[in-house]
């Protein structure tokens, strides 16, 4: 191992143990570390430590050696739990906001990370001095990892869904503090962007049977799936599945159609979730119902009905997925 590995590991358990201390600190604190959890020190051990899980892999020489020490993990796995503590502390909701919402960006970032590497992993011309078997390993230990970092996602979103006000539905403040440009990103592109199409990336590698130039194979999860995918699969199938759930559950956010056209971007349907039934005419007429005296239709029958179009294609995506997913696929998760 090279010296500068070395000193990487050193780095990592520096890490490991300044979280683990942290835990133990505020746990024999309590309460005179009550506001703690949404302090800025707190916020910055949180992003830092995710920023290192997000982007070590893609600049580790030693692709092989990943498996016998993935760094990352390890690193993931100590802020998972110091977060957990944290927010297991009976706080007001004000202070554990800013910690969730931080945490589930890290996340965020850490899965587009993965989106983009994960690819060459598969593919077997980008990695030649490494055999097939090894490959498989390299790609089984990255699968463990984003089933973790989905199954975190996943859960944060079923305690934080779309909440419904005034006769809007608003989507969970995780979902809206991706709509900020990433700053790895391009200052168009919103950091719930990457994450949808990352999702959908994995979602498409686990489902569809077409063979292409950026995997070695993408075949469905029926028996006709290669000896080298499928238990790849196996490891994504239920996170990845919980993931695209609860985005669908927790991103439905309707047009709040009272509102004036200069501040009507602040609900807009970022997700497209209402736009299920444009294309149909007679079905929007029987959303709407009957119109004014002059042809128009009420704000109000409009907001039902956006409130209704929003909840039947989330209702729509969500069966979609659990077609996908059967009861031995999902009991396959550890």
């Amino acid at each position: 191992r090279c010296k500068d590995d070395e000193i990487l590991l050193q780095y990592v358990r520096l890490v490991q143990f300044l979280l683990s201390k942290i835990q133990l600190v505020f746990e024999k604190n309590k309460g005179d570390l009550s506001s703690f959890p949404g302090s800025k020190e707190c916020l910055a051990a949180v992003h830092y430590s995710l920023a290192f899980a997000a982007e070590w892999y893609r600049d580790c020489q030693d692709k092989a050696g990943i498996c016998d020490s993935p760094l990352d993990l390890h690193v993931f796995l100590s802020t998972v739990k110091l977060v957990r503590r944290l927010l297991d502390f009976e706080a007001e909701r004000t202070i554990k906001r800013p910690l969730q919402a931080i945490f589930f960006t890290g996340l965020s970032r850490i899965l587009s990370g993965q989106r983009k590497t994960f690819p060459a992993s598969l593919r077997a011309s980008a990695n030649k001095k490494i055999g097939r078997a090894i490959r498989q390993k390299i790609c089984l230990a990255r699968a463990d990892y984003i089933g973790l970092v989905a199954s975190e996602m996943a859960y944060m979103l079923s305690t934080e869904q779309s909440t419904l006000d005034s006769g809007t539905l608003v989507a969970s403040y995780l979902v809206r503090d991706l709509y900020i440009a990433g700053e790895d990103e391009s200052p168009s592109i919103s950091r719930l962007a990457s994450v949808c199409e990352s999702v959908l990336w994995f979602w498409k590698y686990m489902t569809v049977h077409e063979p292409d130039e950026i995997c070695t194979v993408r075949l469905c999860s029926s028996a006709g799936t290669s000896s080298f995918d499928r238990p790849i699969i196996e490891r994504l199938y239920a996170p990845v599945s919980g993931l695209v759930i609860g985005l669908c559950g927790s991103g439905i956010e309707t047009r709040n159609v009272s509102l004036s056209s200069v501040t009507s971007t602040i609900n807009t349907d970022r997700l497209c979730v209402s736009e299920l039934y444009d294309s149909d005419s007679s079905c929007t007429e029987m959303v709407l119902g009957a119109t004014e005296d002059d042809g128009t239709v009420s704000p109000e029958k409009r907001a039902q009905a956006q409130l209704l179009k929003g909840l039947c294609h989330a209702a729509h995506c969500i069966a979609l997925v659990s077609v996908e997913l059967n009861a031995k696929q999902a009991t396959l998760y550890k």
